[in-house]
């Protein structure tokens, strides 16, 4: 007689995902601030729900929220570091 074969288990791997939601430097409030990136016209708007400060910049379509948030503390040292 033929044994019965067993289904293996599936196992379902969880991708990490990037946060789209940052701390505000200017008004020191825990996630505050929204990236909304625009994949069709390649434009990312940053914006802080408190101090309503707002920054936009031209992207690529490889550009996550993240390397927004990065190009926008680095522009912000450069212009307080004068």
């Amino acid at each position: 007689m033929a044994k019965k074969k067993t289904k293996q288990k599936v196992i379902k791997v969880k991708i990490p995902t990037l946060s789209t939601v940052f701390d505000c430097p200017y008004c020191n409030n825990k996630k505050s601030i929204h990236v909304k990136i625009t994949k069709k016209e390649l434009v990312a708007e940053l914006k802080c729900i408190n101090c309503s400060t707002e920054w936009k910049c031209k992207t690529n379509p490889l550009t996550e929220p993240i390397d927004v948030y990065s190009m926008w503390i680095d522009e912000c040292e450069k212009i307080n570091s004068r």
